[in-house]
């Protein structure tokens, strides 16, 4: 994200938006940057829904985690890193399935 992007969101929030969507906001940030970006959205005062991969970031700015898989959307009740270990247990079970059926060839 450019200077230039920073300073449109910066602009477009100033006009009293009842959310923000952001999709992958830290690429091309520097971390100073990217720490501006997440005081801005803390103190923004409607909805920000944001698509991201930076566990840092989510960990710092979102309240909430929202799943979207298999087309459907959940919440998950827990931290990011709750989430990620979840998942991470989740994988393991479907590997551990599928090296169990595959034996059987």
């Amino acid at each position: 994200m450019s200077p230039k992007n920073i300073l449109l969101i910066v602009l477009r929030s100033m006009m009293n938006p009842h959310f923000l969507i952001f999709d992958e906001p830290t690429n091309f940030l520097d971390l100073d940057s990217i720490d501006a970006l997440a005081i801005a959205i803390s103190h923004f005062n409607g909805g920000v829904i944001v698509v991201s991969h930076d566990e840092k970031f989510i960990s710092t700015v979102c309240q909430e985690i929202w799943i979207v898989d298999k087309q459907k959307v959940s919440k998950f009740y827990g931290s990011f890193i709750e989430y990620k270990k979840a998942f991470v247990k989740q994988m393991e079970k479907k590997v551990d399935e599928m090296t169990k059926s595959s034996s059987k060839f």
